[in-house]
């Protein structure tokens, strides 16, 4: 996590992104997909092979995700941090598929005054309600999410609580 702007409505992260599939030897997923809501600030490309007919890309990606945090019970709030991976590619020829066991979150994490509560990945199918002009039928792409929830930490929140009750 780079930089959490609940003010502005934004978060920034830097992570690693990785893709494997087997066939279309003219498929580059590092410079075919984009961060739904997000603007890839930089994405360098860490490796691109071929081992045994296996295609294997991974790319380190810098982006900015806009995100309308839900700050009415402030200043108890928890956050959902989630960004989505969406191929420019329609689901016809790219399905994205999480890696459970390699995905994670770097432990030592610091979002001043949060901590992570939780960490998960899903699939899923997106069905667009346009065919962006197109004599065709709706798009539909394959998504990857990734998400973080966080959480008030503990001390704040006792602190909090010993000013707001008059405790000591």
């Amino acid at each position: 996590m780079k930089e959490l702007a609940l003010r502005n409505s934004y978060y920034r992260l830097i992570c690693s992104v990785w893709f494997r599939w087997q066939g279309d030897d003219d498929l580059d997923m590092v410079n075919n997909f984009h961060v739904y809501n997000g603007t890839t600030n930089k994405l360098e490309v860490m490796e691109d092979t071929i081992i045994d007919g296996w295609h294997y890309q991974r790319c380190r990606l810098d982006v900015t995700v806009n995100n309308d945090f839900w700050t009415v019970r402030f200043p108890l709030e928890s956050h959902q941090l989630r960004f989505y991976i969406e191929p420019n590619l329609p689901a016809s020829r790219v399905v994205l598929e999480k890696d459970a066991d390699n995905s994670a979150y770097n432990k030592n994490i610091g979002i001043p005054g949060f901590y992570i509560v939780r960490h998960d990945t899903a699939e899923f199918t997106q069905k667009y309600d346009t065919s962006y002009g197109k004599n065709t039928d709706n798009e539909v792409t394959s998504e990857f999410m990734t998400q973080m929830v966080s959480g008030f930490t503990r001390n704040a929140l006792s602190r909090c609580s010993e000013r707001l009750c008059g405790c000591s």
